[in-house]
């Protein structure tokens, strides 16, 4: 999952996963908690390490990103495009 967000910010992973103010981890937080239906403490374990608490204050920053309409709103059409093109 982060592997697949660091590719359409076209950055590796760990150069935005713990960057502060950087809304790509919160983004792929929140599609693994509301696409891939992981627990708060298995997204915590994905992204490094994270508490449980840390991970569900990201997704709700994430939804209230989200309820405004905007350029973040079209990106993660975006990705949620190609993640739906995945061949298994």
């Amino acid at each position: 999952m982060f592997q697949r967000w660091s590719r359409s910010k076209e950055k590796p992973a760990g150069e935005f996963s713990g960057r502060h103010g950087d809304w790509g981890r919160d983004v792929a937080l929140w599609l693994g908690r509301k696409r891939g239906e992981y627990t708060l403490a298995e997204l915590g374990e994905l992204a490094g390490g994270m508490d449980y608490a840390a991970v569900g204050q990201a997704v709700s920053r994430m939804n209230k990103r989200l309820a405004k309409p905007g350029a973040l709103q079209r990106q993660l059409v975006k990705v949620e495009q190609q993640l739906s093109n995945v061949e298994m």
